[in-house]
């Protein structure tokens, strides 16, 4: 966990209690520097308590705002990451997907 994140997390302002619980969640996975998680749905209906549509609902409204979500290729959960890694382009190889957090914190 990183507590950069989650003290960013925290901060954030102007959320419904499903956003902030599940921004929450997703900080709890960030790595080591607070950029990257790769939690799974399934990990997230657990610790939130929420429906897979309900966290779903919840990081459509965190996305592109609060949080970046890589989609990969088939058969890859969503991650989370900040917005200071670059495009990979050109590479075919399957990868996880995760979430980013800004560098805001």
């Amino acid at each position: 966990m990183s507590c950069r994140a989650r003290d960013w997390a925290w901060s954030r302002k102007g959320l419904t209690l499903a956003q902030r619980v599940v921004l929450l969640a997703l900080a709890e996975y960030a790595d080591e520097n607070g950029s990257r998680c790769f939690p799974s749905l399934g990990l997230l209906e657990r610790m939130t308590e929420l429906s897979r549509r309900g966290i779903t609902k919840a990081l459509s409204g965190l996305d592109g705002t609060l949080i970046e979500r890589d989609r990969g290729g088939t058969g890859s959960s969503d991650p989370l990451s900040t917005a200071d890694t670059g495009a990979r382009g050109g590479q075919r190889r399957r990868r996880r997907s995760g979430t980013k957090f800004p560098k805001h914190a």
